[in-house]
């Protein structure tokens, strides 16, 4: 039965109605006269546009978290900065910070792939985690510097100014970006993964900015596989540098099949992926990835 004019499914008067005030007809759109400022609408015709305040918000707590250092800390601030830039212009200092917490990001996910090696303990194995953690140290200590009072100061004053950025694209247009992702890689390996990673993570950033939450998932999946072939291929370059003459065979050889392993199940989820943006990602579902046995630092990747 169709609601009378002016009222909703649920019965809710809306801005029609004479009980909606002259000032609540003029405010901006609430949905139907329910709250007002917060409320966005994902609509295919309405794309969302992004809020300030959230974002902001949430990146002045993740600075405060940041300090403890530990390893989730870091992966939250990193990803925050992220989806920061996605909706706010953040500008440089933000910028430097990200990459800044990336180093440390990436230190901690190529440790948990060490420790995930059913290997013994040989002395190989136990010089290259302690210098890992050595430099995993430089690398906290230097994030920490970027983030002393001084600096911490200007952070908040650039998050607090930043203007908003253009309203999110609509479905039609994600569609048209996800079939431009497909045409920009025809052809995928192991040179252009990376590459093809990065592309996903804008294209998934802009998905989550405007609602789309199936297409974010599905970029999610094969931005996880990606990053955790990357993250063993740098582990095993670390470990080629820092074990040369050190008779380290049977760990550099471990860690060759471990990261052969990831860069097929990489390979695997990339050209799934590129096959969907073909299509413009049309009603498919996000596929689950293969099974994982890695580590949850390295399974779960940067969430962002």
């Amino acid at each position: 039965m169709a609601a009378p004019a002016g009222t909703s499914r649920g019965g809710f008067r809306g801005p029609s109605h004479r009980f909606c005030s002259r000032r609540n007809a003029r405010a901006p759109p609430r949905g139907a006269c329910g709250r007002r400022g917060g409320g966005v609408s994902s609509s295919p015709i309405h794309p969302r546009v992004p809020e300030k305040k959230p974002e902001r918000n949430r990146l002045l707590r993740l600075l405060g978290a940041a300090k403890a250092g530990t390893p989730e800390a870091v992966h939250r601030l990193r990803t925050g900065i992220r989806r920061g830039e996605a909706v706010l212009d953040l500008g440089k200092e933000w910028k430097r910070l990200r990459r800044r917490a990336g180093r440390v990001r990436d230190l901690d996910a190529q440790m948990a792939l060490l420790r995930a090696l059913h290997l013994p303990p040989e002395p190989a194995r136990r010089l290259l985690q302690a210098r890992m953690e050595a430099e995993r140290a430089r690398e906290e200590r230097k994030l920490a510097d970027a983030l002393d009072r001084k600096r911490e100061q200007r952070l908040k004053r650039r998050a607090l100014a930043a203007a908003v950025l253009p309203p999110s694209p609509g479905p039609g247009a994600l569609a048209e970006d996800a079939a431009a992702l497909a045409r920009d890689f025809p052809q995928l390996d192991a040179g252009n993964l990376h590459a093809f990673r990065t592309a996903c993570k804008r294209l998934r950033y802009r998905a989550e900015a405007a609602g789309s939450a199936d297409l974010a998932g599905a970029l999610k999946l094969v931005q996880d596989a990606i990053g955790a072939w990357h993250d063993a291929r740098q582990l095993l370059e670390r470990a080629q540098r820092m074990l040369a003459g050190k008779h380290a065979g049977v760990l550099l050889a471990a860690l060759e099949n471990q990261a052969d392993a990831y860069t097929r199940e990489a390979l695997a989820a990339a050209h799934q992926a590129r096959a969907d943006a073909a299509r413009g990602w049309s009603a498919a579902p996000p596929r689950r990835g293969p099974a994982r046995s890695g580590p949850p630092l390295a399974r779960a990747r940067r969430r962002a």
